[in-house]
This record gives C-alpha cells, sequence and structure tokens, in this order.
C-alpha cells in the first residue's frame, strides 16, 4: 500500500551467461503490483546495458517504461512515461573475479565469525567476571551488613522504656455524638502498658501517669522500635484506633528525651516492615498528635535503680516513721505540759479561792434607797406591777408591789439577808430579780442582776 518505498538491505545476484542470452547485453528490470487474489500487473520495465558496470558499481536511476503487446519495451529512451522512477546500483563481475570474490567473502565472513566467537567468549567471559563481582560485592555487602546488623542489635540491650508526660491533641473526632474518649497504649513485643480513659476528648494531658515496658531483644526478633497507638474507647462496639507513630528508642538510652509526633495510619498487618518516626519523616496526616518523654534503660540499671528507688522510699518511710514519733511524742509532751500548766492553774485557782473565800466572812448584807426604772411592759393592759427579789441561797427579802409602773423608788425600804459562807458553798453574789406581779396567773421575771458582796 505505497508509491514510494526502499528495500532497504536488500541484495541480489543474477547470473549472465552469454550462450544463453544469444547477444543480449542488457538486464531487464520489470515493476509489478501484487494482488492477493488476482493475476500480479506489471506496471513497467526498463533495460539496462550491463557492459559499463563491469567491475564498477554503478548508480541506476530511471524512468519506468510501459511494455507493449509483445511484452517488448516500447522506448529504450529514458522518458517520463508518468510511471514511476526505478533506482538501485549495479556492478558487471566476471565470473573468475566472482568466484574470487566468493572465496574472499568466505574467508572474511569465517574470519568475522572466528572474531565474533571469540569476542562472544570475551565478552562472555567479562560477563561471567563481572556477575562473580558483583556477587562477591553483594557478599561482601551482606557481610558488611551483617556485622553492621550485629553491632546495632548488640546496642539494643535488655532493659526497660519509661514514659510519662503523656498527651494527646487534636485527635480526629471518632464518634457520631460527642469527640472522642482517648486512651494511649505502649507496645514492646508482647509487654504493654495502657494510660487511663479521658472522656469527651480531642485534646488531653494525663497527668502524674508513668508507665514502663520490657524489652527483651529475644522477643523482639530484630525490632528496635517501640509502638505507641492511640485509641477512642467505645463501650458498645470495638475500640477504634485513631492513629500510631514507631518510635526508635536507642536515641532515649541513659536519657530522657521528649517526642512530640504527629499521629499515622495504622499500617497493614500484612506488612512487618517497621519505620521509626522522627521530626524530619513524621507528616502531619490530619489524625492529632501524641506527646510524651521516653527513657530507656537497661535491665542491670533497672534493678539498681530499682534497688536505690527501694532504698530511698524505705529511707523516706523511716524518716516519715521517725518524724510521725517526734510529732507523737512532741503532742504528748504537749499534752503533759498542758496538763501541768492546767494543774498548776487549777492549783494557784484553788489557792486564789481559798485566799478569796477567806474574805468572804459570815455577815449581814443590808439594801435601802431600793428603786426600778425604764422597765420593759409586761402586760398587755396597763404598765407593771413590780417588786425586788434578794437572794442569798435559800434566805429571801421582797419588797412591796408597786402599781402599774415602770419606774419605782421604794421609799423607805431597807432589808437584810444573812451571808453564810458555809450555805453558800463558795458563792460570792447575792441575787437581784425584779418580777411583774399578776394576781391570776404566775409572776413574770423581767430581769435579774448579780451582785458581788
Amino acid at each position: 500500500n505505497t508509491l514510494d518505498y526502499d528495500y532497504t538491505n536488500e541484495e541480489y545476484d543474477l547470473i549472465y551467461n552469454p550462450l544463453k542470452m544469444q547477444g543480449k547485453k542488457e538486464v531487464e528490470v520489470e515493476v509489478w503490483d501484487y494482488n492477493k487474489v488476482g493475476k500480479n500487473d506489471i506496471i513497467g520495465v526498463v533495460n539496462i546495458d550491463i557492459l559499463p558496470s563491469k567491475n564498477k558499481e554503478t548508480q541506476i536511476e530511471l524512468f519506468i517504461q510501459p511494455k507493449n503487446d509483445k511484452g517488448e519495451v516500447q522506448s529504450n529512451l529514458n522518458t517520463d512515461q508518468k510511471l514511476g522512477k526505478i533506482s538501485f546500483s549495479m556492478i558487471y563481475i566476471p565470473e573468475d573475479d566472482y568466484l574470487k570474490r566468493l572465496r574472499d567473502a568466505e574467508l572474511k565472513k569465517r574470519k568475522t565469525e572466528q572474531e565474533l566467537i571469540r569476542q562472544k567468549e570475551l565478552e562472555e567471559q567479562r560477563r561471567l567476571d563481572e556477575i562473580k563481582r558483583i556477587a562477591d560485592e553483594q557478599r561482601r555487602l551482606e557481610e558488611e551488613k551483617r556485622r553492621q546488623q550485629e553491632a546495632l542489635n548488640a546496642q539494643y540491650i535488655k532493659g526497660y522504656v519509661q514514659f510519662k508526660n503523656i498527651s494527646v491533641s487534636n485527635l480526629k473526632k471518632m464518634d457520631f455524638i460527642g469527640k472522642s474518649d482517648p486512651f494511649v497504649l505502649f507496645k514492646a513485643g508482647e509487654s504493654s502498658q495502657q494510660t487511663t480513659v479521658a472522656k469527651n476528648v480531642l485534646d488531653y494531658q494525663y497527668l502524674n501517669e508513668e508507665y514502663e515496658v520490657l524489652y527483651d531483644p529475644s522477643v523482639m526478633q530484630g525490632k528496635h522500635e517501640i509502638e505507641v497507638e492511640v485509641y477512642d474507647q467505645d463501650s458498645v462496639t470495638k475500640n477504634d484506633i485513631i492513629g500510631a507513630v514507631s518510635v526508635d528508642i536507642l536515641p532515649s538510652l541513659n536519657q530522657e528525651r521528649q517526642f512530640d509526633l504527629f499521629l499515622q495510619p495504622q499500617k497493614d498487618k500484612k506488612d512487618d516492615s517497621s519505620k521509626s518516626e522522627t521530626s524530619s519523616t513524621n507528616s502531619d496526616k490530619k489524625l492529632g498528635k501524641v506527646s510524651f518523654s521516653m527513657n530507656y534503660i537497661s535491665e542491670q540499671d533497672w534493678i539498681k535503680n530499682f534497688k536505690q528507688e527501694q532504698l530511698r522510699k524505705q529511707k523516706i518511710k523511716d524518716e516519715i516513721i521517725k518524724q510521725k514519733e517526734l510529732e507523737e511524742q512532741k503532742i504528748k509532751d504537749e499534752i503533759q505540759r498542758r496538763l501541768d500548766e492546767q494543774k498548776r492553774i487549777e492549783e494557784e485557782k484553788r489557792k486564789q479561792k481559798e485566799a478569796l473565800d477567806a474574805q468572804y466572812i459570815k455577815g449581814v448584807v443590808q439594801f435601802k434607797n431600793i428603786s426600778v426604772s425604764n422597765l420593759k411592759k409586761m402586760d398587755l393592759i396597763g404598765k407593771n406591777d413590780p417588786f425586788v427579789l434578794f437572794k442569798a441561797g435559800e434566805l429571801t427579802k421582797q419588797t412591796t408591789t408597786a402599781k402599774n409602773t415602770l419606774n419605782y423608788d421604794y421609799l423607805n425600804e431597807s432589808y437584810e439577808l444573812l451571808y453564810d459562807p458555809a450555805v453558800m458553798q463558795g458563792k460570792h453574789e447575792i441575787e437581784v430579780e425584779v418580777y411583774d406581779q399578776d394576781s391570776l396567773t404566775k409572776n413574770d421575771l423581767i430581769g435579774a442582776v448579780n451582785v458581788d458582796v
């Protein structure tokens, strides 16, 4: 399906035998149109004299000429018959030269083949040498990697990883109603610790919460990271994981380090690879952040620290007990001091009372110039009917009763009461009471005073 074509890399030989050519000195070149179904159609033909090309390659470019009914070229002139052009190079080689060329070509071909075989053998040897070099280099790299891994693994000793200053922030909302109920899970293989559960928050600080997990290289199987997972607790369904991070513990060996990391989506369980998160590789996946400080200590140091902590606690406990005993002794001493002081005061009071009582001798107490004023009104109708009552123990004296008044002078009235210390039982006062007399009901006490004799 073309009108122009270059038959690249196509070469052909024809044998020219003058005995069979019957004096004909031209090569006939025909151009055909190939048909798959019917008969091929001839497009045209050219005749070329071979002698000018004897032992010399000649480039030929001729217009294609039509054939007549007898199958002969209608014209030997190179005129454009609108049938197209044909181009090719041609060389006419005598038989002896041709055979020599064939032999030379065969020798050259054989030499080339041998050279190719040798080159192929060299290439194959180089390929095998390169494969061996690559294999040796790979073995060297694997051995180097194995040694590096062994050296690295040797740094990951059995010990405890401690966590504190734990918090979460900007967590993704997991519940349809409300926020989230987050808790943090720290995992080292089968060893794990969980924080308390916060309620209905997206930000939370787990104050005063500290945890530690055991890191055992024989169990971890070469894994050097602690998994930190943040969940939303659901009371009805399964807890939802919000996100997780993996943190290499070695940088925290014997030194507390603070971590603030973006949570990452949970990895496929089929993917056993574990990539440690750092601040440079930890990208924000809009799941929130988890923060904590981490310290990785060896088992020996942990035991040493544990013993020191136990000794410290015991020392504090002993100190507390000692302080408590001292405080109790101080309290006892203070109680005893107060008891002694109270006894001393009571003894002092007793002596003062005895001295005071000694001044209160048996005698008569006289009352005169008696009056009342501004008394409280006790009756609904009218004023008061007041009288005054003087009492010394069981002995009493009463004034006359005034009528319908709030102020009154008991003129020319005087009274005496016997004061007997033996009867008064240490009481040094005379009781003075003012009453409102009622003829029908009980007398009403308006008020009273006690007066030291």
